[in-house]
């Protein structure tokens, strides 16, 4: 089994892999020889948040590009899921397998992991039915890609199609943790740390480097407390690093390094520079070890 991809749409790929500092993802049309060949004819950019370790694409969006291929009439199967890794090895996560079992349900997925390293890893999962007549689920994680000519062109279109649809998530307030009566939390804005002092009715402005949270006595106290507060997968922690970790991605993390999923999250929102820079490469290492088995 093989996937070959056209060199017009393997540029357009790889230049919004490289146009974001985030992880970024799409769908794209495929063709089927019958044999063992996928070629993938067009590549779509649905609107999306992309963070450091997952992308949300946008449910509204996914089915409104179902709409209009159908619409089309085009040749070939919306299939093809594709993805980056930015500067991360080519691997698949355990998310990642997830998401190609999820799109393989409805028939079959073909999906490409991509780099700014120009590396990728292909795979391929299909549901069939066996001899018993009972549905199974058939996996391949490592098949070959081929680029039909890929040199490297830019198109105009596909900044527009970049800036239209992909948005950096951002940071919000977690208002549970982090603040007091006289000043509110924590929060970045654009590149600026800021929160709202209630007393003066204006915005402080944080002016030192990383984040507030790693030096700020003001919150380290309240910070120290994380272990207590009911957390949401969808609540998101400012980390030291100047970067924000999602819950569910923390308990991803967790798993993998078969540690409290609460302790990592202690790290990362009270942690120093070292410490989270430090639990960063062990994570990145396990997840690569494990995609390698």
């Amino acid at each position: 089994m093989r996937i070959c991809i056209l060199k017009e749409v393997y540029q357009k790929v790889m230049y919004w892999v490289h146009r974001a500092d985030f992880e970024v993802s799409g769908m794209g049309l495929v063709t089927f020889d019958g044999k063992d060949t996928f070629t993938v004819v067009d590549a779509f950019l649905p609107s999306q948040e992309g963070g450091a370790a997952h992308t949300d694409i946008d449910p509204a969006a996914m089915g409104k590009l179902m709409y209009n291929v159908h619409k089309s009439g085009r040749e070939g199967m919306l299939n093809w899921w594709w993805h980056s890794h930015v500067k991360m090895p080519a691997f698949w996560s355990g998310q990642d397998k997830q998401t190609i079992q999820k799109f393989a349900q409805n028939g079959f997925c073909v999906a490409t992991v991509f780099n700014q390293l120009g590396e990728s890893r292909s795979a391929y999962s299909a549901m069939y039915e066996n001899t018993l007549g009972v549905k199974q689920l058939f996996e391949s994680d490592s098949i070959a890609f081929e680029v039909i000519d890929p040199s490297y062109e830019v198109n105009p279109d596909w900044e527009k199609e970049f800036t239209d649809n992909v948005r950096e998530r951002t940071w919000k307030a977690i208002g549970r943790w982090g603040g007091t009566p006289e000043k509110g939390t924590w929060f970045k804005y654009g590149d600026q740390w800021r929160r709202w002092d209630y007393e003066a009715r204006d915005w402080e402005y944080y002016a030192g480097k990383g984040s507030p949270f790693a030096s700020d006595d003001d919150n380290r106290g309240n910070l120290l407390q994380t272990s207590e507060v009911g957390w949401r997968d969808d609540d998101w922690v400012p980390a030291a690093d100047g970067l924000s970790y999602a819950v569910k991605d923390i308990k991803e993390y967790a798993r993998v390094l078969k540690r409290s999923w609460r302790r990592l999250l202690d790290i990362y929102a009270d942690g120093d520079l070292e410490e989270v820079t430090k639990l960063n490469q062990e994570i990145d290492l396990v997840l690569y070890t494990e995609s390698q088995d």
